[in-house]
């Protein structure tokens, strides 16, 4: 699943080039009728779905919370 189609779509030649067989699917998680479509797709092409790994991570490039320091006196 990506959310720019463009990029999973050089994703996949990437995995592809390693021999594996992945697929594609666009996923907007902030658009309901993009989620809608996708589980219609799974249930129409794979009966449904038993396992999903979430696998989305996010770095921040400075401290989520306020550093606080202290000196021993």
């Amino acid at each position: 699943m990506a959310r720019d189609e463009k990029r999973g779509k050089a994703a996949v030649k990437e995995l592809e080039q390693m021999l594996l067989h992945p697929k594609l699917h666009q996923l907007d998680i902030d658009d309901p009728g993009s989620v809608l479509k996708l589980r219609d797709h799974l249930k129409d092409t794979y009966g449904g779905l038993d396992v999903l790994v979430n696998n989305a991570g996010i770095a921040y490039k400075v401290p989520r919370t306020r550093t606080l320091r202290a000196s021993p006196n």
